[in-house]
C-alpha cells in the first residue's frame, strides 16, 4: 500500500490456487498482472457503467474478475454458450489468461452468508468486495452491489446465483447498471487512475512510498478467506 500515492497494488501471476478443469482448447498461462488502484477510494454519487467484456476486479490472489457475459453476449453464469465459464474454478481466454465470471470464483461449495465479512476481491474503482449477504440483507444493496458499513465505508458484495435474475435482459437500455449483477452492477468509484499493468516492462514498477500490506497478507491467510477461495 503508497499512502502519499494513494495506490494499493495487487500482484499475480493469473494462476489460481486451486483445482481447476479445461474444457476449451485455451490452458491457463503464466501471465503477470499489476494492478494499481486507489488506496482510498472516492465513493461518486453518480454510478459508472462496467466494462462488458473485461477486467472489472481482481482477487487477493491476483486472478482477474470479468463481467457476467461473454463474446457471444450471453449469460457466462448460467452455462450458456461457453459452458466451462460457468464453474466456480473460471476459465482461460484464448490468450491463456485465466479468470473468473461466477460469483462463486474459487469456492466449489454454495456461496453462503457467512461470508458476508469475507474480503475476496477489490473492484477496479478500488472499493472492496465482499462475500454475499442473506437474502433479506441483499435488499439493502444499491444497483452497484454496494452499501455503506456501519463505520460509513463503502464497499460491494457478491450475490449468490439465486439472488440474481440471469434470464432477465443484460440491461433495460436506459440505466448504467446492469442486471447480472453476480458481482458488480457498476461502479461507484473512479478508475482514471487505475493501471492494470500486463506487459514485462511496466510490471514490478513500484513507487518508492510503498510498503507491504502484511493486514492484507494476512486476510488473504485467513482460513475463512482460503476456504472461500478454494
Amino acid at each position: 500500500k503508497c499512502e502519499a500515492s494513494n495506490k494499493r497494488i495487487i500482484q499475480g501471476n493469473g494462476i489460481p490456487n486451486h483445482d481447476i478443469v479445461i474444457w476449451n482448447p485455451s490452458a491457463p498461462c503464466e501471465q503477470f498482472w499489476q494492478v494499481e488502484l486507489p488506496l482510498n477510494p472516492t465513493y461518486n454519487q453518480d454510478p459508472v457503467e462496467l466494462p462488458r467484456m473485461n477486467f472489472n476486479a481482481i482477487t487477493l490472489g491476483g486472478v482477474p474478475i470479468f463481467g457476467a457475459t461473454e463474446g457471444t453476449g450471453d449469460n457466462a453464469v448460467l452455462m450458456e454458450a461457453v459452458p466451462d465459464a460457468a464453474f466456480w474454478y473460471g476459465h482461460a481466454a484464448q490468450a491463456g489468461d485465466w479468470h473468473y465470471h461466477s460469483p462463486r470464483m474459487g469456492t466449489e461449495s454454495e456461496l453462503t452468508e457467512h461470508t458476508s465479512n469475507t474480503l475476496v476481491a477489490f473492484a477496479l474503482d478500488g472499493f472492496p468486495i465482499y462475500g454475499p449477504l442473506n437474502d433479506t440483507e441483499t435488499l439493502t444493496l444499491d444497483n452497484c452491489n454496494g452499501r455503506f458499513d456501519a463505520d460509513g465505508n463503502y464497499q460491494y458484495h457478491l450475490k449468490t446465483i439465486d439472488q440474481v435474475d440471469g434470464t432477465a435482459d443484460y440491461c433495460d437500455g436506459t440505466n448504467v447498471w446492469n442486471k447480472w449483477n453476480y458481482i458488480l452492477g457498476c461502479y461507484h468509484g473512479e478508475t482514471s487512475n487505475t493501471v492494470v499493468a500486463t506487459t514485462q516492462s511496466e510490471w514490478g514498477v513500484i513507487p518508492n512510498d510503498c510498503v507491504e500490506d502484511f493486514e492484507l497478507e494476512g486476510l488473504a491467510e485467513d482460513t475463512d478467506i482460503l476456504a472461500f477461495l478454494r
